[in-house]
């Protein structure tokens, strides 16, 4: 009787491991089981790129960013979501080992507060310089990301639960028994996690490289609205949701950390980044859009006069450009981000007492090589 029932139970449990473990080897094939604070210590204490996203996991953006900035104490860093993803650590030459980007680390006005509140209170390090992404959804009444406080409460890897085991070994298998991960192609870096061997990933200094978006440009050699923000914008959805108001107390809030980062002697510029000119050409007619960038624009103008360093809006247009430069509707590449960063900097004389050996020659330099394309400098 027993040898029937473990027969019986083998022939059932034996599919069922098998399926688990296949999976699994699958996971552990594009290092989608990695956990962050693996990759963390691998990005630290690699010479060479390492990129790292995942498909079948969250990729934990604030763990991984709050660990690198509580280790590397970096004296330049960029805050904002992902329209601050392109600076890299070469425009700061020499001090590229002192620079760490932190886009998506604050993905909302109550981030951003508690996290420079955490730096008043020496609870994190204080840097010499922030680079603020300061786009409309940061003022934006009921924006998409202020679901809860990133910064207090960040979400947890989803390596460390048995149950996103499951659900991963389920989608992962899915697209292997479709033939779908036999057809990713892959750049050949060493990365963590399936994304980031397709090379699209944060890289060592936390900036982001595209990949996708730049093959596809390589590709088709034209301008594309990868992730449809024209479209989303049309149908208020995904970030540009109902409704379309601005908030007058996350505007003070915001208006509150500037003349605090101030207070702390802690240099800022403010990046109001580009939109495409397709994206704009369209926006500029949608009476949601106006409701929210009109008031946008008038904080822009209004923190010139008072005499903050600004880096204003603009289209690729307005700088005798193509949206070729742009990797989708309302994120720049790394060229154009360079040249904005640049030519601030240049044409206004900004210079840093704390970062007196700031080289932007040395970004100069290699702004005056031909890029791999307009979005990029080269395949890394």
């Amino acid at each position: 009787m027993i040898k029937k029932f473990l027969i019986r139970v083998s022939i059932f449990s034996i599919p069922v491991i098998l399926y688990f473990v296949v999976g699994e080897v699958l996971l552990y094939k594009y290092k989608e089981d990695v956990p962050v604070s693996t990759v963390v210590k691998k990005q630290l204490s690699s010479k060479k790129e390492i990129y790292f996203s995942r498909s079948f996991f969250n990729t934990p953006d604030v763990r991984l960013k709050t660990e690198m900035m509580k280790i590397k104490k970096p004296d330049i860093i960029t805050l904002g979501i992902s329209v601050v993803l392109q600076y890299r650590d070469f425009y700061f030459h020499p001090y590229e080992n002192r620079f760490y980007n932190g886009g998506f680390m604050v993905k909302n006005i109550y981030d951003f507060n508690s996290y420079i509140n955490m730096m008043q209170k020496k609870m994190v390090h204080k840097p010499k310089l922030i680079i603020f992404g300061f786009d409309p959804s940061w003022i934006k009444k009921d924006y998409l990301n202020d679901n809860k406080n990133n910064v207090t409460d960040p979400d947890k890897d989803e390596v460390l639960n048995l149950n996103n085991h499951v659900n991963a070994i389920q989608e992962i298998l899915h697209q292997f028994i479709d033939g779908d991960l036999n057809n990713k192609p892959s750049c050949l870096k060493q990365a963590y996690g399936m994304a980031g061997m397709n090379g699209t990933g944060y890289r060592r200094d936390g900036s982001m490289h595209n990949w996708n978006q730049i093959e596809n440009y390589i590709k088709s050699h034209h301008y594309s609205d990868l992730y449809n923000y024209k479209e989303h914008l049309k149908r208020n959805t995904f970030i540009y949701n109902k409704p379309m108001q601005v908030d007058a107390k996350k505007v003070a809030m915001l208006l509150q950390n500037f003349a605090l980062i101030k207070k702390m002697r802690i240099n800022l510029i403010v990046y109001c980044p580009p939109l495409a000119n397709d994206f704009y050409n369209y926006a500029i007619t949608n009476k949601g859009f106006q409701d929210i960038f009109l008031p946008y624009l008038s904080i822009q103008h209004m923190l010139i006069q008072k005499g903050y360093h600004v880096i204003p809006f603009c289209t690729p247009k307005q700088l005798g450009l193509t949206d070729d430069y742009m990797l989708d509707g309302i994120h720049a590449g790394e060229v154009l981000a360079s040249k904005l960063f640049y030519d601030y900097m240049i044409s206004n004389n900004i210079k840093f007492e704390n970062l007196p050996n700031l080289d932007l020659s040395y970004l100069k330099k290699i702004r005056d090589k031909k890029p791999l394309c307009p979005l990029a400098f080269d395949t890394n």
